[in-house]
C-alpha cells in the first residue's frame, strides 16, 4: 500500500505504526512515520527544507535522522 501512496505523492506521512522511520528513495520520494510518544518519544518537525526525527532521550531532544528536501 505505502508503494502506490509513493507513486502518486512526493511524501507520504503516517502513524501508529509505532516504530520512527524517516526514509528518502533514490527517486526522491519520501517516507515519514513519526513513531509513538509514549514508547520511543519520538517526533517529526519540517524546517528549512529538512525534515528532523526528534527523539526524546534521557531528558534531551536530540535529531535522530534528518533528510534535506
Amino acid at each position: 500500500k505505502l508503494e502506490k501512496l509513493l507513486l502518486k505523492h512526493d511524501i507520504v506521512i503516517t502513524a501508529h505504526l509505532h516504530r520512527p522511520i524517516v526514509q528518502k528513495y533514490e527517486n526522491g520520494k519520501i517516507y515519514i512515520n513519526p513513531g509513538d510518544w509514549l514508547s520511543y518519544y519520538t517526533f517529526v518537525t519540517l524546517e528549512n527544507n529538512r525534515i528532523i526525527l526528534w527523539e526524546l532521550k534521557e531528558e534531551q531532544i536530540k535529531e535522530k535522522e534528518v533528510i534535506m528536501l
